[in-house]
């Protein structure tokens, strides 16, 4: 799974509606979660998402639907991170692999050598709020000949403000867009390999805002299982 993976409602319209309502009723909460979070390097002067926790320990949990299918089409696999996240404002370009002790240790006591074993991350749009032209974009660094740079596709993704033009280095120009994949139905699968670089797509003129969520979708972060 070297490639950026598209499947088109990966999850069918019943089995993400008992996704929806098992944590709409159960009203989990958002936990630990610290939220939406200053940046003033980009143009919004914010970014980020509340969390909550997907429990998968939970036997009935509709989301094991969507693990046990993603152990069937792509190997055997540890799954050690997932939530809802419902997200207020694009992230900049980043990577998920886990870089704070807490989520080594976990990785430790798993039995899980992150360094050497390869792993994923998968995302399913739950929900968007109508209007909104939800997406992902991933990244090649150095820039990759003839796919565009980052800065050459400023209307889809987040802004970077004047003042970091100014004050730091012009890091979105050593990105070139490797593939923008648009979310197109509610239960639809995105994924990707551990280190690629992506970000949340932007909508011009929308007014993002710390009360109000613009979408929601499950993160599940896994390792290959080597041992099976």
């Amino acid at each position: 799974m070297t490639e950026i993976v598209f499947k088109e409602k990966y999850l069918s319209s019943e089995e993400m509606h008992n996704i929806n309502m098992f944590y709409d009723t159960m009203n989990f909460g958002y936990g630990s979660s610290k939220g939406p979070y200053k940046a003033g390097w980009l143009e919004l002067g914010w970014q980020g998402c509340w969390d909550t926790s997907a429990r998968l320990h939970i036997e009935s949990n509709p989301v094991h639907v969507l693990t046990e299918r993603l152990q069937k089409d792509f190997g055997k696999m540890i799954f050690w991170r997932a939530s809802l996240r419902h997200f207020h404002a694009p992230f900049d370009v980043h990577d998920d692999y886990p870089y704070k002790e807490r989520d080594i240790k976990k990785l430790e006591s798993l039995g899980i050598k992150h360094t050497i074993t390869k792993g994923y991350t998968f995302l399913v749009p739950t929900w968007w709020e109508r209007g909104y032209n939800a997406g992902t974009a991933f990244f090649n660094a150095p820039p990759k000949d003839g796919e565009p740079l980052y800065e050459d596709c400023q209307e889809v993704l987040p802004k970077f403000s004047e003042q970091h033009y100014k004050t730091r280095e012009l890091k979105n120009r050593i990105f070139s867009v490797r593939r923008i994949v648009d979310w197109k139905n509610v239960g639809d699968l995105i994924g990707w390999e551990n280190y690629t670089l992506h970000c949340s797509t932007h909508t011009p003129n929308w007014k993002y805002s710390m009360d109000k969520v613009v979408k929601r979708f499950l993160s599940i972060d896994c390792f290959i299982d080597t041992k099976n």
